[in-house]
């Protein structure tokens, strides 16, 4: 006889059959099996009944009580009927649905030969005293065999001290050694404790022993003793549930209930009884003229459930002083108490907020009721407040630079980016911007930084910035929010203005169209020959006039920050159109010369209008024997000189250069604006050295834009730099310094460019493929790391007799001592040393060219200097042969410039390998 404590609270004596089975209509079985043994289970849905099989003859009085049998979902035993043969019993049933599984749990039936006075069924009922329990039984049992301690014991060596019968004779109080531990599972084994061999009496508290007389012979037939039924609507229960008895008594006067139920009770009644916590049976004997008859019933009771506690706080972890909440909810309960870092008696269910906490906190519940009791704690802990490292890849970026922010955060949820300390968004920017697909705007922002939420770890690039931006973090997690900031500088970037009228020259009462273009800046206002605001974005222009008289033309524009640039164009008024002009020293014919022996003009060609800013090829027809000099000796065409001018009359020279050997002109990057008015005129030199007159003049256009410079800043798209660069490595923005930046030829170095006056402007870079045709050798270049790099000094002073500048290169390493600079003349397609001065000093290069002189493409003194640049590597020493810059004399030229020292120049360096060399 086994009974597991806090689990199954029934327990049965080894003649008591407990049997479970699983009934599937049609009819499947799984049956546990006690004695008597099942052998088979049948079952049919019309009409609903179950038919059981056992192995031996039954009990009678055990087969047809029909609360000995319990059917799931609600399905109930109406009649119970045993075999001839006692070994099969047919249970009648409310209906039982087709292909349905119920659950049928059989109890207290017995065999034939077993007694037909039941043995004792018992409970255990834990108390408050961890060293009592209670033993319950269904029926009184003999205090001798009760009270002995030698009939009871419990796993895991707990000692038995004393065994006591209660005056019912129905329970045994039990005292253990040592006390029993909460939680745990105990199993207490019952011998040998029998049932109280007398007839209960009415009184429980005083039982006695009236043996019945069985002596058929001495009752009287027409008198014979009470016949009691006795029925239970449910012979199992839930726990602390009402049990309803219903009982029908024949030859009795009266009737005394026992056991679990008490008093006199009619011959015939149904009654309510509970709630029940335990198993119980009921005894009614009943007395007539002949005796007494009892008859019991067992109302068996499914055990207490555990407590089931839901224990939980508004938040596990907590920022320190803050005051959490608890909430609480328990089933099969009736108290609980709490303990740890809180105390008292709690209700089955509520909520506490606590004080506020500085440290970890435990807090325990238990909560205690029929079935036992049950425990929870809960660890809140006090959580440290986001750690967020914020970094920007650079604290101080140009105009328009793209810091990179990098951050990390600990201890955090969620995360949001903004630019003030209350989530704003910081100012946007004015000014010339461009996007992604080379489109002008206003002001453009790839960054996602202003968008939530952010991950609690990232990379990434924001701006383009225009002034100096702070980037707040705010995070928040359990233990609150944290903000960071990072500073990014915008450094001191000048706004500039580029003004340009459509010529310099105008006729009285002619109209003009003037351009102008915008950087960093945020308002314009015009003054001198026009008036009102402009406007300050992008690329714009304006028809004014009429002109009458010489008018300047200025322009002021203002940032953010209200610095100011100006510019101004002067146009002229002519009122007589004035002879060509000519500054060239024609040489006179020789003595016996008739003038008609001069060569004949050429006229320019051009076959695409409007002009390409970057690199243009103007045509004219050369001069051949025996046709454009008459009665001479035949005489080739021996060079060209060209002139471009802003204006019709010649005045305002942009561009001059004499060509040797060629009919062919070809414009440098750089050397036209967009959008403007130029003229053109050639005129061709003969062998003898004789000069024809000026070609008729050649108007022409540039176009409006560049395909190479959507932004309109000068510089090729594809070589163009933006966000902070130090090439100097001195902690400040290059631009800053009036320094440029600019791409090599394949991208993957930044050098840096500065002029020592003047404003210089970077302009493109090109590769060694564009150079190959002028490599005038059968060496190979092996290779050209930086290709060479185009670039423009504007607004140099005019009215020195010769203005040098310094042109320094910043490169990303040391070029080695023995590299040597080389200039390239596109017009000619020549590569040659450069003559002028060249100081290397580590990464550092200083090259000195000078306005109208060496390293000038333009071949006059004009206050611009434009230039291309940069280094090349060869293995061949012999490859460029060193050439001296010729003078003008050579062919008369008053402005002393070379025939290849001055024009298109790109300046190369040259660093020869260590490797043997036949030269």
């Amino acid at each position: 006889m086994l009974y597991q404590l806090l689990s199954n609270h029934r327990c049965y004596f080894s003649k008591l059959a407990l049997c479970l089975f699983i009934i599937t209509l049609p009819l499947s079985v799984l049956a546990e099996i006690t004695q008597p043994e099942i052998t088979n289970i049948k079952a049919r849905s019309e009409p609903s009944q179950i038919k059981i099989d056992f192995d031996k003859p039954l009990s009678p009085w055990s087969a047809i009580a029909t609360g000995n049998y319990y059917i799931s979902d609600g399905v109930r035993v109406l009649d119970a009927r045993l075999s001839i043969n006692r070994k099969s019993v047919l249970l009648d049933t409310t209906p039982l649905n087709e292909n349905s599984t119920y659950k049928l749990l059989t109890f207290n039936i017995f065999g034939d030969s077993d007694s037909d006075t039941p043995p004792p069924l018992f409970s255990v009922q834990s108390t408050d005293d961890p060293t009592m329990l209670n033993v319950i039984f269904n029926q009184p049992v003999s205090p001798s065999t009760a009270q002995n301690i030698d009939n009871y014991s419990i796993t895991k060596d707990i000692d038995i001290v004393s065994a006591t019968l209660s005056a019912d004779y129905l329970t045994v109080a039990l005292q253990v050694s040592p006390a029993l531990e909460p939680d745990n599972t105990h199993t207490l084994v019952v011998t040998n404790v029998s049932r109280l061999k007398a007839e209960p009496v009415t009184t429980p508290t005083a039982p006695t022993t009236t043996k019945p007389d069985n002596n058929k012979n001495n009752i009287d037939p027409d008198n014979p003793l009470p016949a009691i039924t006795l029925e239970a609507d449910s012979a199992l229960i839930e726990y602390n549930s009402m049990a309803r008895l219903s009982w029908q008594v024949e030859n009795a006067t009266s009737c005394v209930g026992s056991g679990a139920w008490s008093g006199y009770k009619p011959t015939s009644g149904t009654r309510n009884i509970g709630p029940l916590k335990g198993n119980s049976v009921f005894f009614l004997t009943c007395r007539g003229p002949n005796g007494s008859s009892t008859k019991f019933i067992t109302v068996s009771v499914l055990a207490a459930q555990q407590p089931v506690l839901e224990f939980s706080a508004n938040k596990m972890a907590i920022p320190k002083n803050t005051r959490p909440v608890i909430s609480w909810s328990v089933e099969n309960a009736t108290d609980c108490t709490a303990s740890g870092d809180w105390s008292g008696e709690k209700p089955p269910q509520g909520s506490e907020q606590l004080g506020l906490l500085t440290d970890d906190v435990t807090l325990f519940l238990t909560c205690r009721g029929a079935g036992g009791s049950t425990m929870q704690s809960l660890n809140i802990t006090i959580a440290n407040p986001p750690t967020i490292m914020l970094k920007t890849s650079r604290s101080t970026v140009g105009y328009l630079g793209i810091p990179t922010l990098n951050w990390y955060v600990t201890d955090a949820e969620s995360c949001i980016g903004s630019g003030t300390d209350t989530g704003e968004s910081p100012p946007t920017c004015g000014g010339l911007g461009i996007d992604s697909s080379h489109n002008k705007n206003n002001y453009y922002n790839t960054s996602e930084w202003y968008k939530s939420p952010l991950a609690t770890q990232g990379t990434l690039s924001v701006g383009p910035l225009c002034v100096d931006t702070t980037f707040f973090l705010t995070c928040t997690g359990p233990g609150g929010t944290s903000t960071d900031f990072v500073e990014v500088k915008v450094l001191e970037s000048q706004p500039d203005i580029r003004l340009n009228a459509n010529r310099a020259y105008a006729k009285p009462g002619e109209k003009i169209t003037l351009t102008w273009e915008t950087l960093r800046v945020n308002s314009c206002t015009a003054s001198g020959g026009w008036s009102g605001t402009k406007s300050a974005y992008a690329t714009n222009s304006e028809i004014v006039g009429p002109i009458t008289e010489e008018t300047v033309y200025t322009l002021t524009c203002k940032d953010q920050r209200g610095r100011s640039a100006e510019r101004s164009v002067k146009v002229r008024v002519k009122t007589e159109t004035p002879s060509p002009v000519t500054d060239i020293d024609i040489t006179p014919p020789p003595p016996n010369k008739n003038i008609s022996s001069l060569p004949t003009p050429r006229s320019v060609t051009t076959e695409q209008k409007p002009v390409p800013v970057r690199e243009h090829t103007f045509t004219t027809e050369p001069i051949s024997s025996n046709t454009d000099i008459e009665n001479t000796p035949s005489q080739e065409q021996f060079a060209s000189e060209w002139q471009i001018a802003s204006d019709r009359t010649f005045t305002d020279l942009i561009f001059q250069r004499i060509i040797t050997g060629e009919d062919k002109l070809v414009v440098p990057t750089g050397l036209l604006n967009r959008n403007t008015d130029y003229w053109i005129r050639t005129r061709q030199q003969d062998s003898a050295g004789q000069w024809s007159a000026w070609s008729a003049v050649e108007p022409f256009s540039t176009q409006k834009y560049d395909a190479n410079d959507l932004d309109s800043n000068d510089i090729d798209d594809q070589f163009q730099m933006v966000g902070f660069i130090d090439t100097n490595n001195n902690d400040k923005d290059d631009k800053q310094e009036g320094i440029c930046n600019i791409y090599d030829a394949f991208k993957k170095t930044v050098v840096g460019i500065q002029a020592s006056q003047g404003v210089l402007r970077c302009l493109s870079a090109l590769s060694e493929d564009e150079l190959e045709a002028a490599i005038k050798s059968d060496g190979q270049i092996d290779s050209m790391p930086y290709g060479l790099f185009n670039f423009k000094i504007e607004q140099l002073p005019t009215n020195s007799s010769a203005t040098e500048v310094d042109v320094i290169f910043y490169f990303e390493k040391p070029l080695p001592a023995e590299s040597q600079w080389y200039q390239y003349d596109k017009t000619t397609d020549t590569l040659e040393r450069y003559t002028g001065s060249a100081e290397i000093d580590g990464n550092k290069v200083t090259i000195r060219v000078a306005d109208g002189g060496p390293g000038d493409l333009d071949g006059i003194k004009n206050g611009i200097i434009i230039s291309p640049i940069g280094p090349m590597i060869t293995t061949n020493k012999a490859l460029i042969k060193p050439v001296l810059m010729e003078t003008a004399t050579t062919i008369g030229n008053k402005y002393g410039i070379g025939s290849s020292g001055v024009g298109f120049v790109i300046l190369l360096l040259l660093t020869f390998l260590r490797r043997r060399i036949t030269l």
